[in-house]
Order: C-alpha cells, then structure tokens, then sequence
C-alpha cells in the first residue's frame, strides 16, 4: 500500500484478502504497512483471520530515538569468523528484538494470526537484517 523503497515500486490502492484452499481469509501487508496500525485493522475487518506478513528489514536507520539502528557492515563481513557477534546483533534491540516489540501486537489487537518472514544478509546500505 505504501510502497517507498525504490522508484521501480508503485503503491497499491487497496488491501489483499483471500480465501484459502485451508477454509480460513488471508490478508497480505508487506514490510512497511505493518507499522501502520489502521492497515491490520483493516485487513480484520475485510474478514482475515491470518495475516501474512513479509519484510526486508533489519538494523535500518530509523527516524525515532527508539527504533532500530544500523548494525555495523563489519559484523556481516566477520560473521564466518565471529558468528556469534553478528548473532546477537540479529536477535538484539537493532534486529529480531524491535520487530517482536510490536508487529505480534499487530495480529494480537485485531484477533489475526500472524505468519512473519524477513529476509538476511546484506541489502543495499543495510548491513544485514534481522531474523524472526
């Protein structure tokens, strides 16, 4: 819906629910939609009972002194050699950790399920994103 990540990318002009082969409603919102609050509410309402949810996010620099912060391009390149410092950067307050602190409240206050995926690696002028 809100698409500003690149200019090849047009914004959408509606929310996508279906009905599955499983009998349940689907909703689609991607990466950024899922910050916005109205849009999983109106996804609900559009009568879905799983919303899925993709990203490509992670250690991005946010705007907000609360939000998620860049995780160092060192970390990535290292991470053959030191798995376990780009690890806790993954799961930590700039990756995996700022992404649980809302999205499940996502799902949660709009009684949806939620299937999340997010990519990793490195992604233009991030250094690596964050796993579920």
């Amino acid at each position: 819906m809100h698409a500003f990540e690149h200019e090849a990318i047009g914004s959408g002009d509606s929310y996508t629910v279906f009905d599955t082969p499983w009998g349940f409603r689907a909703g689609v919102l991607i990466c950024w939609d899922n910050n916005l609050v109205e849009n999983v509410r109106a996804t609900a309402l559009l009568s879905a009972s799983v919303l899925l949810a993709p990203h490509q996010t992670g250690g991005t620099a946010s705007r907000s002194p609360h939000g998620m912060q860049p995780i160092p391009p060192e970390l990535w390149r290292r991470r053959s050699s030191d798995p376990e410092a780009i690890e806790a950067e993954l799961r930590g307050p700039n990756g995996r950790e700022w992404l649980m602190r809302w999205l499940p409240a996502r799902a949660h206050d709009n009684g949806l399920f939620i299937l999340f995926s997010n990519g990793i690696g490195q992604d233009d002028d991030e250094s690596a994103q964050a796993t579920p």
